[in-house]
């Protein structure tokens, strides 16, 4: 499977001088695959693919996407969806 994650607009100021350094993490069961980082851009653009091999999908499996800011020496802030 693959998504293409074209861009954010308007994101939420998340460091101390008002931007914020986003990425997207895509999750499948056990799998995790993320866009590159855009450095101090609350609208980012990605166009970029994040491709996923899939199996048979089980009711237990699901996607989920999220959205975060890069922190740097501390954990990264969920931004949301």
């Amino acid at each position: 499977m693959t998504l293409t994650v074209f861009r954010g607009q308007n994101l939420r100021e998340m460091d101390t001088w008002g931007s914020c350094d986003p990425f997207v993490v895509l999750n499948y069961g056990s799998i995790k695959v993320k866009t590159e980082v855009v450095k101090s851009e609350v609208n980012p653009v990605w166009n970029t693919e994040l491709m996923i091999p899939l199996s048979l999908p089980t009711v237990s499996e699901r996607f989920t996407l999220q959205l975060f800011d890069l922190d740097n020496g501390t954990a990264d802030e969920e931004m949301g969806c």
